[in-house]
């Protein structure tokens, strides 16, 4: 592989986990939102929302208490499960950018033209 053909694979491979991460913390902030206005439980909606999202929230449904009057409620763990999911993103990124993208070759300098 090229360094052209390098540059866009890691290029497109960063764009995709951009994609599932604003997926993710679309999906989980939505939660938040919909269990924040007390929505219905059992709205077809809600119940594809909270479905999706339950595995994406499952390391952090006992982290902190969940504060509620009546229906509503703030789901503080979804809130630091944002926080951390946009961190990791992050990480994965530099991480691919430091390991895959190629380093161009530097521009000559005035010693290497009196070289030749």
């Amino acid at each position: 592989m090229d360094q052209k053909e390098q540059r866009v694979f890691t290029f497109k491979l960063t764009q995709f986990i951009w994609l599932v991460a604003g997926l993710a913390e679309g999906l989980i902030g939505l939660r938040v939102l919909l269990r924040l206005m007390g929505a219905n439980p059992e709205n077809p909606f809600a119940v594809v929302v909270y479905g999706i999202t339950r595995p994406l929230l499952w390391p952090f449904t006992t982290l902190t208490s969940q504060p509620n009057v009546g229906s509503y409620v703030l789901e503080i763990g979804s809130v630091i499960a944002m926080l951390v999911y946009a961190m990791l993103a992050w990480v994965l990124v530099q991480g691919s950018m430091i390991l895959l993208y190629p380093m161009r070759q530097p521009p000559p300098t005035v010693e290497d033209h009196r070289r030749e």
